[in-house]
């Protein structure tokens, strides 16, 4: 899932020897609910491709370059001259340069060359020292508005992967399994609409009563009990019945969060920041859990689609 991918351009002819560094740095991001996504760059030509591309796709959280590799740029002068041809394409991405040398000559030549947003860290200390400014960079998504927009994003996409796992089990249903869906999903949105038309009644005017729906479009929890509801038409393998476990939390670990940032009202308590909705508080140590539990359900809901559906279907399809 994009929304929750730390994404990391990486500059080195000998990515086999990086291994050891990216490794540590996943195993730190995976902390903060965060997968790491790299793009390796490991010869001028995959470079050129990269520079191209950039100012189109600037989508990195961080680009980590191997000094020597300013070879790569033709005409170049060693690091300072990736560093400022990434610049030139406008990226804002935080570049971390790493070389056997002592950081503050490459930081000469980098000032040089008046570039900013470059760090160097020594290579035998790599971890040590680019590890802060991972935990740096990562503060951003612990802001308040930027959970907001993450949960929103992610359960649009959520509600697309439940959409299809719905299509895809649907068709292959028998005709009485079939209407049990359908009458779900009107039976709810008639009992629903049926309370709206009333409290909305009590209070309108008389003139300005109109129609409430014209076509139903399932919301977001409508879909989600639609698929578990599905899903309770067998119970084929203790897989199958772990990931249905999962997704019987989604409404308390996905759609709850999601709608109390949909509404949340800021406010500073002891001097710290909280969000609160009710007898309901998040805080920025509580939106590490909240990643874990997107990208969680991420993967259960790709599980169920890409394969409980299949295995679904196999058991109670008609011979």
């Amino acid at each position: 899932m994009k929304l929750l991918e730390y994404r990391i351009a990486w500059i080195d002819d000998q990515p086999d020897k990086a291994q050891g560094y990216k490794d540590r740095i996943a195993t730190l991001l995976g902390r903060y609910g965060f997968e790491l996504d790299i793009n390796w760059i490991s010869n001028e030509d995959h470079l050129q491709v990269f520079l191209a591309e950039l100012v189109k796709h600037d989508n990195y959280d961080m680009i980590m370059v191997d000094w020597k590799l300013g070879q790569m740029v033709t005409g170049g002068t060693g690091g300072a001259s990736v560093a400022h041809s990434i610049r030139a394409q406008h990226s804002t991405a935080t570049i971390i340069f790493y070389s056997a040398a002592e950081p503050k000559i490459l930081r000469s030549e980098i000032a040089g060359k008046l570039i900013d947003g470059v760090f160097c860290v020594n290579r035998m200390h790599f971890y040590e020292e680019a590890s802060p400014l991972i935990k740096a960079s990562v503060k951003r998504f612990a802001d308040f508005n930027a959970m907001r927009g993450l949960f929103l994003a992610a359960v649009a996409e959520f509600d697309e992967l439940i959409r299809g796992a719905i299509f895809k089990a649907y068709a292959s249903l028998p005709a009485d399994r079939q209407q049990i869906v359908v009458n779900q999903l009107l039976d709810e949105r008639i009992t629903y609409a049926t309370t709206q038309a009333k409290e909305a009644s009590e209070h309108a005017r008389p003139s300005d009563f109109a129609k409430v729906i014209k076509a139903i479009q399932p919301g977001s929890g409508e879909l989600y009990r639609c698929l578990v509801t599905i899903l309770g038409f067998a119970n084929p393998s203790p897989e199958y019945s772990q990931a249905v476990n999962k997704l019987n939390k989604y409404a308390e670990e996905v759609l709850l969060p999601r709608n109390d940032m949909a509404h949340l009202r800021e406010v500073e308590k002891n001097g710290k920041k909280l969000l609160v909705r009710g007898d309901r508080e998040w805080d920025a140590a509580k939106f590490d859990g909240l990643r874990h539990a997107l990208a969680d359900h991420h993967d259960n809901l790709q599980y169920i689609k890409n394969r409980l559906v299949d295995e679904l279907v196999a058991v109670i399809k008609p011979n």
